[in-house]
């Protein structure tokens, strides 16, 4: 980068101001209810997500490997390995 030369600063968000605002007025007349059901629908949608992007990334392996791979990545090592423990103690 050329001294004296500054990147203008990235926006934080791609939505326009307008639909920003509706959408936080659609948020702020939600119930609870509604709120947390988008939540977790949210929540759902990026763990199913993060698991297809490991079971593409991992073709071979079995479902209890993709399992604890995403314990691995999302919780560490510490609980993949008993997860891992778990299922070996566990197998039939």
């Amino acid at each position: 980068m050329k001294a004296g030369f500054q990147q203008p600063p990235l926006p934080l968000s791609d939505t326009s101001p307008e639909a920003q605002k509706v959408q936080i007025d659609l948020l702020s007349a939600a119930g609870l209810q509604r709120r947390f059901a988008l939540v977790r629908s949210l929540s759902e949608m990026a763990s199913a997500l993060s698991m297809r992007a490991i079971r593409r990334a991992n073709p071979h392996d079995d479902e209890n490997q993709i399992k604890i791979r995403y314990a691995r990545l999302h919780y560490g090592d510490e609980l993949a390995n008993r997860l891992a423990e778990y299922m070996n103690r566990n197998a039939t």
